[in-house]
């Protein structure tokens, strides 16, 4: 197991674009990617962007937890290969 940054919806978020990544008020989503005001976060096995101001990160404590087939470190940067070859932002 390998554990990711990750964050909880503050407020429901429905999208009809397929790209987005639909959730519940209180979901825990693991971020993926967090630049700028859309964020990429995988959640229930689905990976899609949503709004950063709908989110708050979780503290170190509350990390989720991941199954990785593999883990490449390429110019500091780690990818983690899972079933859905999500990036990860990896906390130690």
């Amino acid at each position: 197991m390998l554990y990711v940054e990750s964050c909880v919806a503050l407020y429901t978020y429905t999208s009809t674009v397929a790209e987005d990544l639909t959730f519940n008020k209180g979901d825990v989503i693991a971020v993926v990617r967090d630049d700028g005001d859309w964020w990429t976060g995988s959640k229930d096995g689905r990976t899609g962007m949503f709004p950063a101001n709908y989110v708050k990160k979780l503290p170190p404590a509350s990390k989720v937890r991941t199954n990785v087939l593999y883990v490449e470190c390429v110019e500091q940067t780690l990818h983690l290969a899972s079933d859905s070859s999500e990036q990860f932002n990896v906390m130690q």
